[in-house]
């Protein structure tokens, strides 16, 4: 038995020893920036503050997966787009709901822009007065677009469907 958990052990070993590293940290030199890094992964609701080797120096938990833009403003809060389900507007970059998350991950503002007829994209940008701008989709008919350009005969698929 001792021989097979050795053997075990050590085909393991080589196993992890010989693969590429495809997580974690990958370099931290001279020329890398110094200060934290910020990780929203997509599929996640937690955001991550990194440092430069590596480790974890504060997380936030949102109530929502991220709608892939967060930022640390200057005053110390977490500004963040989450992402709303929307049935009319399913494309990449889908957000919906822009929050304000301070240290201990209390939303102490919010902002929803989710409809049928509007959606919020993927980036936000807070402005030095503090409003905060948003790329959004807005929902018009085949014919409204056509009498403001659009070629009528150039496809386009929204959500799957033809319009």
């Amino acid at each position: 038995m001792k021989k097979l958990i050795i053997l075990f052990f050590l085909s393991v070993s080589f196993y992890a020893f010989t693969q590429e590293q495809t997580l974690g940290l990958f370099m931290n030199d001279a020329e890398s920036y110094n200060g934290y890094t910020i990780i929203a992964p997509t599929s996640s609701k937690i955001v991550f503050l990194i440092d430069n080797c590596g480790q974890v120096v504060h997380e936030w938990e949102s109530e929502y997966k991220s709608g892939l833009m967060t930022y640390l403003s200057e005053d110390g809060y977490l500004l963040r787009a989450g992402n709303i389900s929307n049935d009319i507007f399913q494309t990449g970059g889908a957000g919906g709901i822009i929050e304000k998350i301070d240290w201990n991950s209390e939303v102490i503002w919010s902002y929803e822009w989710a409809s049928e007829t509007g959606y919020q994209h993927h980036d936000i940008e807070e402005l030095p007065n503090g409003n905060i701008l948003i790329l959004a989709w807005e929902l018009h008919t085949a014919e409204d677009a056509i009498s403001r350009g659009r070629l009528p005969k150039t496809p386009a698929i929204m959500s799957g469907r033809h319009i």
